[in-house]
């Protein structure tokens, strides 16, 4: 219960965070970017907000970001600087918009689940 302790942030060579099924409430901690992780699972929690709504940095080799199951909102941002990204997990939340053309750049990218928001337009070519 209760948001994402900051502290986390200072754990920089921490690379495996699962906090699924939590009831963690409030917004993504902007200390996530300089950290090391490569997975990041904050699936069906109580998370607000807009995701990277600052344009904070993410870890660089982050592997996998589920975020599945919370209530963020806004639009799935750019996705600039997820190199290395092989699991995208944003369904269940409030997305609205288009599907970044941006997503096509992901090489690595082997599972989107968009799945339960309300994105509109078409599907960016891969």
């Amino acid at each position: 219960h209760g948001p994402i302790p900051t502290q986390l942030g200072s754990l920089k060579a921490l690379r495996f965070l699962l906090l699924d099924n939590n009831a963690l409430t409030g917004t993504l901690p902007e200390s996530f970017g300089p950290m090391s992780l490569v997975q990041l699972q904050l699936g069906n929690n109580k998370l607000t907000g807009k995701i990277n709504e600052n344009g904070y940095s993410v870890p660089v080799g982050l592997v996998e970001l589920s975020l599945e199951g919370n209530q963020f909102s806004g639009t799935i941002p750019k996705l600039t600087g997820f190199s290395y990204l092989e699991v995208l997990r944003l369904g269940a939340n409030a997305l609205s918009g288009s599907i970044p053309s941006e997503l096509s750049a992901l090489t690595d990218l082997a599972i989107i689940a968009l799945n339960n928001n309300t994105l509109t337009g078409t599907i960016p070519p891969v």
